[in-house]
């Protein structure tokens, strides 16, 4: 039997979706000081391609980018990919000071998102929702054998990583 979500060669692979180069290169930067693979898409169509290929822990994906925006691209990956953990991400507020102007992090979290987090933040906030999400797919007692097998190991956080503790304001149960 093999697990769902890990990478192998002792790494978890995350997927980043985001229409801007300095994000992307960004955030595949502090992935990897994270001791996590990371793979860059610059559109969802070049995303979803990738994941129809490889094997990924964790999606990050950009709400607004432009062809098919982040909603879209989240229905697609739950179609394609049912339980792969979803980070949805914008620079966009979370909440409108405005009443009844739209919360889009939260619409992405209705749509299916795992987590999300409001551009910019901090190495400890994408650690913090990476380590959410790689907690819930933690693989079953029965992948053990296969693990070994494939010298894959849970994620664990770099000792100079300093964890800290943030509400899950809106992480899915």
């Amino acid at each position: 039997m093999q697990p769902r979500f890990w990478g192998v060669n002792d790494m978890a692979t995350v997927l980043v979706v985001d229409d801007d180069e300095k994000v992307r290169k960004t955030l595949s930067m502090m992935l990897r000081s994270l001791r996590l693979g990371a793979f860059a898409a610059a559109d969802a169509e070049s995303g979803l391609n990738l994941l129809a290929v490889g094997q990924f822990a964790v999606v990050l994906v950009d709400i607004f980018m432009p062809g098919m925006d982040g909603f879209a691209t989240i229905r697609e990956i739950r179609k394609l990919k049912p339980d792969l953990p979803i980070i949805a991400m914008s620079g966009r507020c979370f909440i409108s000071p405005t009443p009844g102007k739209p919360d889009f992090l939260g619409m992405a979290v209705r749509l299916g998102a795992n987590d999300a987090l409001q551009k910019p933040f901090a190495p400890a906030d994408l650690f913090a929702a990476v380590s959410r999400c790689l907690a819930d797919a933690v693989p079953c007692e029965d992948d053990g054998d296969w693990m070994e097998a494939n010298n894959v190991v849970p994620f664990r956080a770099p000792p100079e990583i300093a964890v800290i503790s943030m509400p899950a304001v809106h992480h899915k149960p």
